[in-house]
């Protein structure tokens, strides 16, 4: 299934993220960017996305959940492994090559790892333990963490269907892990790096949904265009702000990952519940790259601040931000053209 509206929500994970690394690379020191800084999380972005990992994941493992009878049922699992591999690995791996390679030109830039230090943690990515090899040391290529996240998710929720059989069960279980994450702070100090709380509210969110088959109301008033945005924008405010209200920040990621369950909720009930604030094809087109756009923002953006630099050129914030998106837009597009699709029709030629 393709959900139009989970796209958008997407598009707006990327976005936030993508403009909180920019802010922080290029050391951006202005009101806007301050204020950004001190009353925002744009890192739930992140949490938006694993939301969103956790609902689609599931409703591709749909055949799993019903036939958990059926013994040939017992080899999804390894089908499963082996499709969202092809479809996801590709992708990162030359990625994690390319910010290997420009370690040679950017080690020490900023900030940016030196070559020793960026195989050890490009070995550590191609098998997905980032994570773990990210909280040894942080480093501005860190946000190969997540992917390592949800991949170690991905190895345990069907097995998890597979082991507890009965609905009620099941989200018993995900409730109490789902509580665990949050006051047992896996990681230490470094919790952030192993949170894998959205995955799990994305399960619920599928579970709630077509395992239990509550019928979602409608809402007449989401229905009117104005009153659609306006519950949008108090939505995404909510989602970036929650954390800074909160004086333990696990919990108020929490609250950020509840209202991303609800956003993923209403777009999955492909009402029009979910606004693209008259950017349809502009929000569309970054939803469906959004992989891609993850992937290439960070070494795009690090390597442009870095020529800027070397060349001298006193550019406005502005100026910069532009060139920034221009070139993640061209490179994202490479991605998704020539290495996200055929990895996708891979992908997709395994049948489950």
């Amino acid at each position: 299934m393709r959900f139009g509206e989970i796209d958008y929500l997407r598009g707006y994970a990327v976005i936030l993220v993508v403009v909180l690394h920019f802010i922080l690379s290029v050391h951006v020191d202005n009101s806007f960017a301050r204020f950004l800084l001190s009353y925002t999380e744009l890192g739930v972005g992140v949490d938006l996305f694993f939301v969103i990992s956790g609902f689609v994941v599931s409703c591709s493992l749909s055949s799993l959940w019903d036939g958990v009878k059926d013994r040939k049922l017992q080899n999804v699992p390894l089908i499963f492994y082996r499709k969202r591999f092809l479809r996801l690995w590709p992708a990162s791996a030359v990625w994690l090559v390319i910010c290997f390679m420009l370690s040679f030109l950017l080690g020490g830039f900023n900030g940016y790892p030196y070559p020793q230090q960026t195989f050890a943690k490009l070995i550590s990515g191609l098998f997905y333990l980032y994570n773990f090899k990210e909280a040894s040391g942080l480093t501005p290529i860190g946000y190969f963490w997540s992917l390592s996240v949800e991949w170690q998710f991905y190895l345990a929720i069907p097995l998890l269907v597979l082991a507890i059989r009965d609905d009620s069960h099941r989200l018993i279980s995900l409730i109490v892990l789902l509580f665990c994450s949050i006051y047992y702070k896996q990681g230490g100090d470094f919790w952030w790096l192993f949170r894998f709380t959205g995955i799990i509210v994305g399960i619920i969110c599928y579970m709630i949904m077509f395992r239990f088959k509550v019928d979602i109301p409608k809402y007449g008033c989401l229905e009117k265009r104005y009153l659609r945005i306006m519950a949008n924008v108090l939505c995404l405010i909510a989602l970036v702000m929650a954390p800074k209200f909160s004086k333990d920040l696990a919990v108020g990621y929490f609250f950020s990952t509840m209202i991303s369950g609800i956003l993923v909720v209403l777009a999955a009930t492909d009402r029009g519940y979910v606004s693209a604030f008259f950017l349809k094809k502009i929000i569309l087109w970054i939803g469906v790259r959004s992989y891609s756009i993850y992937l290439s923002h960070i070494p795009v953006i690090y390597t442009s601040y870095w020529a800027i630099l070397s060349l001298k050129a006193d550019l406005p914030v502005a100026v910069i931000a532009a060139m920034d998106v221009i070139l993640i837009a061209i490179f994202s597009e490479l991605t998704y053209r020539f290495i996200e699709l055929p990895s996708h029709k891979l992908s997709r030629s395994i049948k489950l």
